[in-house]
């Protein structure tokens, strides 16, 4: 395994860790102020939202740009805790089913528990790289995922993974961080240190043209969110931040 990874897996099994010392809320007000925060109150309000699976790990609601059908299968990349998964589940019947995938094995433990503590029964947690999917080609319906991509070795693997698993005119969706300016060494690298962007922040075209790439096609930007960022408790680069939160929606044709 890749040093990023192992580090990947480290800090989020001390996320769980953390959690379970100090309680779910105190986690999720310790993650970056920018991204989660602003939406915290929407989260409260979905449909099958359970609180002890939310760490405060997501950035968006890509979920909310499809309309799943009770015989749906999805997945979800990157789910930690499952808390995604929990939300979509309620949308599916007995018949259809998510199955979220996580590299931590303390975040998959977690989830797991949780959904079995809740009786929910069409959801799955598989501990596995998604870099490397241990699913068979044309599974899925549909593919979200909720601010992980900037976690991943390989973009372009990863988008390629994706198209293999997904069924013929499947839809992926995800939310993620990107950037629309160069920033220099000094202050991208607290950047990454704030954003847990440990892979560092991409461009938005980065994104689209990945997707191109392996095969995606009608490929839009369905929401922009810019970022405040505060890398210290008494400064703000918000006026010259170029970090946005986005979603996109690709098919796979």
């Amino acid at each position: 395994m890749n040093p990023l990874k192992e580090t990947i897996q480290k800090e989020y099994a001390a996320i769980i860790f953390n959690q379970e010392k100090i309680g779910v809320e105190n986690q999720r007000k310790s993650v970056c102020k920018g991204i989660y925060h602003p939406i915290q109150h929407k989260y409260l309000l979905k449909k099958g939202y359970i609180d002890e699976a939310n760490l405060g790990l997501g950035c968006g609601f890509p979920f909310d740009y499809i309309s799943f059908k009770k015989n749906n299968f999805v997945l979800d990349l990157g789910c930690a805790a499952g808390i995604d998964c929990f939300i979509v589940s309620h949308q599916l019947g007995n018949v259809g089913k998510i199955i979220g995938i996580d590299i931590t094995k303390e975040l998959i433990t977690k989830a797991a528990k949780i959904a079995e503590k809740n009786k929910i029964k069409n959801t799955e947690f598989v501990l596995g790289d998604i870099e490397l999917m241990p699913f068979k080609n044309h599974y899925f319906d549909y593919v979200i995922s909720n601010g992980v991509f900037s976690l991943v070795s390989s973009i372009q693997q990863t988008f390629s993974e994706t198209f293999r698993v997904l069924k013929k005119t499947g839809v992926f969706c995800f939310s993620d961080i990107a950037t629309k300016k160069e920033y220099d060494v000094e202050l991208i690298e607290k950047i990454k240190q704030y954003t847990g962007c440990l892979n560092g922040i991409l461009f938005i075209d980065n994104y689209v043209k990945a997707l191109e790439n392996v095969g995606f096609s009608s490929i839009t930007v369905l929401e922009e969110r810019k970022v405040d960022l505060f890398l210290d408790e008494m400064t703000t680069i918000t006026t010259e931040s170029e970090i946005y939160i986005f979603t996109i929606k690709a098919i796979k044709k």
